[in-house]
């Protein structure tokens, strides 16, 4: 029997698609409070967006950002302001980088583990560190709690070095 694990950061997810009678124009998904997603691989027509876009707005879906391809997000961001008025701004350029060759690691001496409520402390530090320097973001309380959650969730795992150090952190989405 199959059964689903309903995350409990996220009770409602918005997934679209705009095709025409050639194929897929625009993929969108969003996880609220994330930013929407988007794919897009025809020209990122305008009528493509604007049919997102009012689709979004009839269900009273809020967007805070928008992240894609450059091309994708701009195009999305100014058909976003002629529809609504209401105007967007560029927070953060990323890019892709293509792997040409692996290099096998050392294995590093230690092990992985589930992180317990023991380690909540020196979790949550670092949780919001990541936030500030990441994703400037100064909301401790909600990295705080975002931390609570993977631990106890079992969601969250660290590296503990042979002398018990906890050296790095890594949690399951």
């Amino acid at each position: 029997a199959a059964s689903a694990k309903k995350s409990p950061l996220y009770t409602s997810f918005y997934l679209a698609t705009v095709e025409d009678e050639n194929g897929l124009l625009v993929a969108a998904c969003m996880t609220p409070p994330h930013n929407i997603i988007l794919a897009s691989w025809e020209g990122e027509r305008d009528e493509a967006f604007a049919l997102l876009i009012q689709d979004l707005r009839r269900e009273n879906w809020l967007v805070p950002g928008v992240v894609g391809p450059a091309q994708t997000s701009e195009k999305f961001a100014r058909t976003w302001t002629k529809l609504t008025g209401q105007q967007y701004k560029v927070s953060m350029l990323e890019r892709l980088f293509a792997l040409g060759r692996v290099i096998p690691p050392e294995r590093a001496a230690g092990r992985l583990r589930v992180a317990t409520e023991d380690d909540l402390d020196l979790i949550k530090q670092w949780m919001f560190a990541f936030d500030q320097e990441a994703m400037q973001s100064e909301d401790q309380e909600g990295a705080w709690r975002r931390a609570e959650l993977n631990v106890r969730s079992r969601d969250m795992y660290i590296w503990e070095t042979p002398d018990k150090r906890i050296v790095s952190m890594a949690c399951k989405t």
